[in-house]
């Protein structure tokens, strides 16, 4: 049952999408008092013309596309048996049908026990025809259903749905009453199926978000949950207030994000509620959008912003002392990191730098295998600055040994560029670089690139980004007022995600084959897709109640660095990904066992106590299918029993005590399955298992019978 809500939960969360606003707000008025945070989607139905008339929707509704996801889900459901084939489709359609309606998944805390368990709440208001919807839920529990995992009920007016297993930690159910859909965990008072006092406030965030913006919605009560926290730690919190209320959060009321689709484009706002006059907020100002006429026309992305790093550090610093007023410890430390710098960190490298940041990602080429990144800022007193980053390097080369290299070169003019190179990142020709061209620091990730920068500066006024009409006009919608702005280019970014992917596509598949799962040969093309794409503009503006963001874009830009990073992880992590399919097995051979433990629980109660003797017994009077006793991790071939049962417990026995356990003799990752005499399944190694074996056998006063424990 619990795997049941949770993938419902998951699925339909993840995958939230737009409706009338009044739809919403009715759920919202549903939202039981505690409820700390939700997400909310208007439902397909609604926004439907919206979505498909955007990139994003093109893409999806592209033939190519869909037979692609339409193989990967096949290929990916061969993983666990309990999730393929008609199985699968059920969980699909039935999803569909809930993505279509005003839906939305919101968390509750208990204000007087918070330390409990929350309750999970997913309601959706159906917008198709009942019958339709009902028959579609019955489809996807049929399975549960029919084995008695799950019961059907009429409680309070409604069909409710909910585990036969006594034993489940968490009580959850589904319901359906009338038009109304409810998926929830943790209310074993069934308390959302009863007409409670309507949420206006809830109702009333949702009521402000426009039509256009509903496609998806996020919030957060940040002041309830500091409420909670402080209910919860007592004393405790009057430290952590202080610290809050020096860095400028104490105050923090609300988060909320929403956004929809506008033309070809996804576009979203965020609010983040805070009084901005104190703290960190000061440290924030209008940024100079000027500096994008220094942005490599090339760039795929491109940010510039204003933030004052010796405010940042005073504040931070002030803050510290409110964990403990005794405690010195982290000004020693900074001061004695001063000693092996030989220069103050606020005094002579932070307050020097001015406030004013700019950079920007390029694609990578022939020389840049890795791609390329800028950052530069502007300096006060440029002579300081450079003085302390020598004087930096030096503690890098002194610790870094045989892996960094610190070094310099000379320019045809006879400026100096420093390299700080690192032996692993090297190899992808990331060469951390920077000089000093007047009064602006230039950070690279390559000399070359350093170089490139200086000669642009050099020369001032020239081709940039903001040459382009689109990103100049794009530029002319930003407020004056905003402390961070970004322009991205949205079809470079594009592009760039589909090489990388296409780089990594190989060796995933490959790695996968192995384990008998087969994914799609190619990816699908998107290229008349990415030439569509409008460029991109994101942008952060301080307000005397709040901090606004507000995006529009294609809602695919990636950096360069993380298609790089996704190609590296995916190097690294194919270990990992070659055992997925074990891993399922494992997780599904553990569900069979807990399947067992339940049913021996449930005969021990009509048998004075007493366990089985065998699988045998259970099968009879327990109703557990054979499909539970057969463990598919048990390899072909293999001669030998797949779950092994120790005869002779009762109900009284001691948690620890071992009642049943996969044969370890096909084990060999040493990470077996062990059923225990309360019910609960755990994963022990071998060595582990025996040490039980061992202590439920001289309980029993019997001896250990003769086991074939395999190889490890």
């Amino acid at each position: 049952m619990r795997h049941i809500n949770y993938c419902i939960i998951l699925a339909l969360l993840l995958t939230g999408t737009l409706v009338a606003a009044t739809d919403l707000e009715t759920l919202a008025q549903k939202c039981p008092a505690g409820t700390v945070g939700f997400i909310a989607t208007s439902g397909t139905e609604e926004f439907g013309p919206e979505f498909e008339a955007s990139i994003l929707g093109q893409i999806a509704g592209d033939a190519q596309v869909k037979s692609f996801f339409e193989q990967l889900i096949a290929s990916v459901g061969k993983i666990s048996p309990e999730f393929n084939g008609e199985k699968a489709k059920a969980y699909i359609d039935f999803a569909k049908q809930v993505l279509r309606s005003p839906t939305i998944a919101a968390m509750r805390v208990d204000p007087e026990n918070p330390s409990a368990d929350p309750m999970l709440i997913l309601m959706s208001k159906t917008v198709t025809d009942k019958t339709e919807f009902s028959a579609a839920l019955e489809n996807m529990l049929k399975p549960w259903l029919e084995s008695k995992k799950m019961q059907k009920q009429s409680i309070k007016g409604s069909t409710v749905y909910t585990s036969a297993d006594s034993n489940d930690c968490e009580f959850a159910y589904l319901a359906q009453a009338g038009d109304l859909f409810l998926a929830v965990v943790n209310d074993k008072e069934l308390t959302m199926l009863a007409d409670g006092s309507p949420n206006v406030e809830l109702a009333g965030i949702l009521k402000e978000v426009p039509d256009s913006q509903d496609a998806f919605i996020g919030y957060v009560d940040i002041q309830q949950i500091l409420a909670l926290v402080q209910k919860e730690s007592g004393q405790d919190y009057e430290t952590a207030k202080a610290v809050l209320q020096s860095l400028g959060l104490s105050d923090l009321r609300y988060g909320l994000v929403h956004g929809g689709f506008e033309g070809s484009s996804v576009a979203a706002q965020s609010r983040l509620q805070v009084s901005t006059g104190q703290g960190l907020w000061k440290a924030f100002s209008p940024a100079d959008r000027s500096l994008f006429n220094s942005v490599d026309p090339n760039a795929m992305q491109a940010g510039v912003a204003h933030i004052a790093p010796e405010v940042l550090y005073d504040t931070i610093l002030n803050a510290i002392p409110q964990t403990d007023p005794n405690a010195g410890g982290v000004g020693a430390k900074i001061a004695e990191a001063e000693a092996m710098l030989d220069f103050k960190i606020r005094d002579d490298l932070l307050a020097n730098l001015e406030g004013t940041f700019m950079g920007y990602a390029l694609a990578p080429t022939p020389d840049l295998l890795g791609g390329g990144y800028v950052v530069t800022a502007r300096l006060k007193d440029a002579k300081k600055v450079e003085t302390c980053l020598l004087y930096l390097g030096n503690v890098i080369a002194s610790h870094g040994k045989e892996q960094v290299q610190v070094t310099s070169q000379q320019t045809a003019d006879g400026k100096q560029i420093h390299i700080w190179a690192v032996g692993p990142i090297a190899m992808v020709q990331i060469i951390p670089s920077w000089t000093i061209e007047g009064d602006t620091l230039i950070f690279t990730t390559h000399p070359s690139l350093t170089k490139n920068v200086m000669t642009r500066l050099a020369a001032g006024q020239q081709g940039s980004i903001v040459s382009d009409p689109r990103f100049a006009a794009l530029l002319k919608t930003v407020p004056q007022d905003a402390f961070a702005i970004g322009l991205s280019d949205s079809q470079a970014n594009a592009r760039q995600l589909m090489r990388g992917l296409q780089q990594v596509w190989p060796m995933l598949n490959m790695g996968l084959m192995q384990q008998g799962i087969q994914l799609p040969i190619m990816l699908p093309s998107i290229d008349t897709y990415i030439e569509r794409m409008e460029p991109g503009v994101r942008y952060l503006r301080k307000t005397a109640d709040g901090i606004e963001g507000y995006y529009k874009g294609s809602g695919l830009e990636v950096s360069t660095g993380g298609v790089a990073g996704t190609a590296m992880a995916a190097a690294i992590l194919m270990p990992a990904l070659a055992k997925t399919k074990q891993i399922a097995q494992r997780v599904v051979s553990g569900t069979n066992l807990k399947g067992i433990g339940t049913a021996s629980i449930v005969y021990a109660a009509d048998h004075e106590g007493r366990f089985p003797s065998s699988f045998e017994d259970l099968v009879r009077e327990a109703d557990v299918s054979s499909k539970t006793l057969e463990s598919p991790r048990k390899p072909k071939g293999f001669d030998g029993p797949d779950y092994i049962l120790v005869p002779g417990l009762t109900d009284n026995a001691a948690a620890e005590m071992v009642l049943a356990y996969e044969n370890p003799g096909f084990i060999r990752d040493d990470q077996v399955n062990v059923l225990y005499a309360d019910g609960h399944v755990a994963v022990e190694s071998k060595a582990t298992l025996k040490e039980n074996l061992q202590k439920t056998y001289e309980y029993l006063g019997k001896p250990i019978p003769e086991i074939d424990w395999g190889s490890k």
